[in-house]
């Protein structure tokens, strides 16, 4: 389960990255 969780986390975090960048741009 922490194994699912981090990787949500991550890839959320790593998807909202690239996505807040280009709506400030």
């Amino acid at each position: 389960v922490r194994s699912a969780v981090d990787r949500a986390v991550i890839s959320a975090f790593v998807c909202a990255r690239p996505f807040h960048a280009e709506v400030e741009k």
